[in-house]
């Protein structure tokens, strides 16, 4: 159930910070979009391409344009402000990568949220009372590494169309995250469903 994550993706809208480039260590500047199904990848380029622009986040490429807002500022070692956001994210660094994590907590499904479980970072699971709609809450986490004077955000849109019990009954969702993909996704990607993802990234300045 990916509604769950709709308020992180209302952060990652106010954060201000356009579309954007991945590797195990570093994000390249190469971007790479693929689709999925049945735990395989699909090489049509023609069945991908369609896929990808009937989603209704649309995939758009990485621009160099920067505005004013479009800059991440450390108000001390371990807390940055991203772009116009007022939010403070934590840091921790590892080497030249970076991930910030939100102070509020999002809303998870259960264990098995596809959209959780499609992310390669993510925050340790919090159990809520039973008597909410959801089982847990977490961390938004927004991934990047050092590039100099610069951070490069790593940035991933997707598109998941889920087959749901009954006759042509799908649910579709679609949207943007500041992570990277998990591989061992791809596995999870049942006959009948369709996942489409685009890795790239886009430098920030950094005050």
């Amino acid at each position: 159930m990916m509604r769950a994550y709709s308020t992180s993706l209302l952060l990652l809208t106010l954060i201000g910070l356009s579309a954007c480039k991945k590797d195990e260590q570093n994000p390249t500047s190469k971007i790479r979009q693929r689709v999925f199904t049945n735990g395989k990848e699909i090489k049509d380029e023609a069945v991908k391409n369609r896929f990808i622009q009937q989603s209704s986040v649309s995939f758009v490429l990485p621009t160099t344009t920067l505005s004013a807002d479009d800059v991440i500022r450390f108000v001390k070692p371990d807390t940055v402000l991203i772009g116009t956001n007022i939010i403070r994210y934590s840091v921790s660094r590892n080497k030249d990568q970076y991930l910030f994590y939100s102070p509020f907590m999002m809303p998870v499904a259960d264990r098995n949220d596809f959209f959780r479980l499609m992310l390669k970072y993510t925050s340790p699971l919090l159990p809520v009372p039973d008597y909410l709609s959801y089982s847990y809450v977490a961390q938004h986490v927004v991934v990047g590494y050092n590039a100099g004077n610069n951070i490069r955000l790593a940035v991933l849109h997707y598109r998941f169309k889920q087959a749901l019990p009954g006759n042509n009954r799908y649910s579709d969702k679609s949207g943007r995250v500041f992570n990277e993909f998990k591989e061992a996704t791809i596995a999870s990607v049942k006959a009948g469903d369709t996942l489409a993802v685009q890795e790239s990234s886009r430098e920030i300045p950094t005050q």
